[in-house]
């Protein structure tokens, strides 16, 4: 989905792929889409990565992409936006509402052309609209963390 939202931006681009490689035929379409790509796009397959490396990771790099039809609550896009990265996802998971708060973006997997845009969007941004937007998904993620109402459920549920 991604490499094929990729074929229509414009600008350097470069994409990290992090994860095991759990099924060759898909890995194998994966690397044909690739090949289509314009030159300016670079991807890097970087494997498995253990945990314990993965926010020094995503801090790396500009914006945490996973759209994903797998995730529910979406633990590792809760630690991207920890981490003080924007987030492009699928609008199916807890993580709503993200443009107004300068986290990311949360769009229908209907919408390829919508990804492409947002990912043609930061190739543009200059340094203070990158940090802007970094500080708004740490912001985010740390109102999600210190919120009362989220930790009296889970006191209720391990201490009654």
């Amino acid at each position: 989905f991604v490499l094929q939202a990729l074929k229509t931006v414009k600008g350097n681009v470069e994409l990290r792929v992090v994860g095991p490689m759990e099924d060759k035929n898909y890995w194998q379409q994966c690397q044909a889409a690739i090949r289509e790509l314009p030159e300016t796009i670079k991807v890097n397959y970087a494997g498995p990565v253990p945990n314990h490396e993965l926010s020094a990771m995503v801090q790396q790099h500009h914006l945490f992409i996973l759209p994903t039809t797998g995730e529910n609550f979406g633990h590792s896009i809760f630690e991207a936006l920890l981490a003080g990265r924007p987030v492009l996802i699928r609008d199916q998971t807890p993580w709503l509402g993200l443009a107004e708060k300068k986290a990311g973006w949360d769009l229908p997997l209907s919408d390829k052309q919508a990804f492409s845009n947002v990912i043609q969007e930061m190739a543009g941004w200059n340094q203070q609209q990158f940090d802007e937007w970094g500080q708004g998904a740490w912001s985010y993620a740390h109102r999600f963390i210190t919120n009362p109402e989220l930790v009296k459920p889970y006191f209720d549920l391990f201490y009654e």
